[in-house]
Parts: C-alpha cells; structure tokens; sequence
C-alpha cells in the first residue's frame, strides 16, 4: 500500500470508480460516511492525501483546505471532463477559489495517475 486516500464524492458511482482505480494503484482508500462533514473525515482517517469531488461541500471549504494543510494532506480537487452543466458551473466556480490542484479527467485510472504525477513525495 502507497498510503491513505481520503475519497469524498457525493455521487456514489463517481466514488466506486474513483474509489477502485485507487485501490488498483495500491492505495488504501478511506472513503467519506453519509453526510460526513469533510473536516469530520479528514481527522477520523488521518491520510496522506485527500480527492475531493467538486461537488462535494469539502471542495468549497476554507476549513478543510487549512486542515489539511496543517495535517500535512495534500489534497486534489478533481471533476470529470464530461460532467453536466451543473457540474461544470459548479467547477468553475469552486476552482476560481480553490488552493488545491484541480484535476479533469475521462477515465478513474487517469485521474489516479495525474494525482501521482503532481504528489510531492512523503
């Protein structure tokens, strides 16, 4: 096992593709609970980085981005490239904002490979 990842989705068939690339490259995948609050899952599974949907609350969250900071956690931002239009409003609006990386993706397996690329080493 590489390390934990922390996986917050709100869509449960982007978190069981996302979730099974990870895990295919060797991560220990801590998924967020039902309604989990972002800090909450953040320090229940003290990871080494952390993939946050757009669309998940944690995205938009200063709290989170400055807990995880602290932690030592890097965390990604990540958006499919085909998303609806909803998304796609909701990636511009949180990546205008964001600290972290935001990274597009077609398929999970690239999306877990593009994460590796920019992960600074442990």
């Amino acid at each position: 096992m590489r390390s934990t990842l922390l996986l917050l989705a709100t869509d449960p068939d982007v978190l069981i593709d996302v979730a099974n690339a990870a895990r295919a490259a060797g991560y220990l995948v801590a998924p967020g609970r039902y309604h989990e609050p972002g800090i909450d899952a953040l320090t229940r599974t003290q990871a080494r980085v952390a993939l946050v949907h757009v669309m998940h609350d944690a995205a938009n969250a200063v709290a989170f981005a400055g807990l995880a900071s602290h932690l030592g956690t890097q965390h990604f931002l990540f958006a499919r490239r085909d998303a609806s239009p909803e998304e796609r409003a909701r990636t511009a609006a949180v990546s205008a904002r964001a600290t972290a990386p935001l990274l597009e993706y077609d398929e999970a397996a690239a999306l877990i490979q593009e994460m590796e690329r920019q992960r600074s080493p442990d």
